[in-house]
């Protein structure tokens, strides 16, 4: 399998990431410039500051947490795919649009654009709505963590930036998503779902059965391939393999 990944992206966002948590601790001190200075002329200035300065220090912790991760998601689902053959290709971070998904998978039977979520405990999906359980204790305690968010509403706009890159570029095959739960301590309920939902270690065998309808050509999905890794900043690696994990995910 063929691994495509931007380098270059990933330490961008490990700087930023740091830097983001340096200046909201900067700003959260500086909130407290009134209470040692006894300077009432700072108060709505220094609140202002600890509102910004705590959430770019939340923002900045959920990002070195999804960066700093271990395996990270990237190099998880490479060794989750490993075992795929030439006829797949993976792209980590390539720029195609406003909405650039993070990871998309070229298979015989199209691209497969894939949203991945790294939150552990019970989610409880219906529909398009999603729901982490816990409760405001737990919720606080885990703000600095990866958050659950919309997956279904982030994978359909990664899919129309994908769809308007292919239509731009003149490029075959067709484009669907999924998303992919990449803990091993994660407990999913799914009531009537929009999109595919797997856990990763569902992944392969997803993308294989997709792969097994050919709707791509050899020439097209070289074509598709070529595309995606002309990219600036990008380096084509080959994967690693590893063990397959626990299934956990469960559908009511």
């Amino acid at each position: 399998m063929r691994i495509v990944r931007n380098s270059k992206h990933i330490t961008r966002r490990k700087r930023f990431a740091k830097l983001f948590v340096f200046v909201g601790v900067l700003m959260l001190f500086g909130s407290a410039l009134p209470a040692l200075t006894g300077n009432d002329r700072f108060v709505l200035p220094a609140y202002g500051a600890l509102v910004l300065g705590f959430l770019m220090f939340i923002g900045g912790m959920q990002q070195v947490t999804k960066w700093s991760r271990r395996p990270r998601a990237d190099v998880q689902l490479d060794e989750t795919l490993a075992r795929l053959n030439d006829r797949y290709a993976i792209f980590h971070y390539v720029d195609i649009g406003k909405h650039a998904p993070e990871h998309l998978l070229v298979t015989p039977g199209g691209t497969l654009v894939l949203t991945t979520k790294d939150v552990r405990g019970l989610v409880r999906l219906n529909g398009s709505r999603w729901h982490k359980q816990g409760g405001v204790l737990g919720r606080l305690f885990n703000l600095g963590a990866p958050q659950l968010g919309n997956p279904t509403l982030e994978n359909r706009l990664q899919i129309e930036s994908v769809e308007e890159y292919f239509q731009n570029a003149a490029l075959p095959g067709t484009v669907e998503g999924a998303i992919v739960f990449i803990s091993d301590n994660v407990e999913i309920e799914m009531r009537d779902p929009e999109l595919e939902v797997l856990h990763y270690s569902e992944l392969a065998d997803y993308a294989r059965d997709m792969g097994a309808e050919v709707t791509l050509s050899n020439a097209d999905r070289t074509v598709v391939v070529d595309a995606l890794s002309a990219g600036e900043g990008l380096e084509i690696i080959g994967g690693s393999g590893a063990s397959r994990p626990r299934k956990k995910v469960r559908a009511a």
